[in-house]
């Protein structure tokens, strides 16, 4: 079949230069050290001399916390 052309979107604006990994009739974007502002929703269009393909989703980035306590890590407590 004809080689496809794959062209990558973020919130409907064309993304250049980015890293896809195809494997067979699989194509991945690669979005190295993701960080917040990477949300949105991205769409994937691929096309070819026999049509077009579109597929696409949302990114959510959860950061990770940090959780804190004030209670020293040992402790003595007088029974009685």
């Amino acid at each position: 079949s004809p080689q496809p052309t794959v062209k990558w979107f973020k919130n409907n604006v064309e993304l250049k230069n980015v890293g896809t990994k195809a494997n067979d009739d699989t194509y991945e974007l690669v979005i190295p050290n993701v960080k917040p502002e990477d949300e949105g929703t991205y769409k994937v269009v691929i096309t070819n001399p026999l049509g077009e393909q579109e597929s696409q989703c949302k990114l959510i980035v959860i950061e990770p916390t940090d959780i804190k306590c004030d209670f020293p890590e040992q402790q003595t407590i007088q029974v009685g």
